[in-house]
């Protein structure tokens, strides 16, 4: 099994697809692919149709949007409970997930994921900062189901990191949460190799 990404770095849709991985299995190879660069459209192109990361490979099957790679290793590693068992709480982290995955624009534009780039002094709009209330609830709600590590906190990872560039914009419960997400291991794993990059992405 591979998984190709973008730079650690920068790649929050690469992070989530990575964390989900992690958390059923080591037995995988990362490939990654420089975002950014003159090439990254011909080497994008050669891994999967949509010329995007994340992109899996498993033997010949080749998936390529995050929610559907995520979706697929929960089928395929039942016992690791990326989504939950019970029917109303599964729904509700599926309607989360799909939310931070297609919504949320304003502060995904606005606020990179730069993990290199702590505590940045920008002045957002009101959109962006209406959509870090929104984390606000859907972390308050989820807090209150008391579940086990699954697809939401994946999913939730980058927006903790977007949460520690653009300070000041989050209640206290969900930085208290953000920061159990940023010191979990696998996220450590991953922060490290992103520190060691060079590459620059201007935004």
């Amino acid at each position: 099994m591979k998984l190709f990404i973008g730079n650690y770095n920068y790649s929050s849709w690469s992070l989530r697809a990575w964390l989900t991985l992690k958390s059923c299995t080591n037995d995988f190879q990362v490939e990654l692919i420089r975002l950014g660069h003159k090439t990254s459209k011909d080497t994008l192109l050669s891994s999967n149709p949509s010329g995007k990361v994340p992109c899996l490979v498993d033997q010949k099957l080749k998936i390529w949007d995050t929610l559907a790679i995520c979706e697929y290793l929960n089928e395929l590693f039942p016992d690791k409970f990326i989504l939950p068992i019970e029917k109303n709480t599964r729904s509700f982290v599926r309607s989360c997930c799909a939310e931070m995955h297609s919504e949320l624009r304003a502060l995904r534009k606005e606020c990179p994921m730069e993990i290199n780039k702590p505590n940045q002094q920008k002045e957002i709009s009101i959109r962006s900062i209406n959509e870090f209330h929104r984390l606000d609830q859907m972390v308050d709600e989820y807090s209150s189901l008391q579940l086990e590590r699954n697809l939401f906190d994946y999913f939730m990872t980058p927006f903790a990191v977007r949460a520690r560039c653009f300070p000041g914009h989050i209640n206290k419960n969900t930085k208290k949460y953000f920061e159990v997400l940023l010191n979990h291991p696998h996220f450590l794993e991953w922060e490290k190799n992103a520190l060691l990059e060079k590459w620059v992405i201007e935004y």
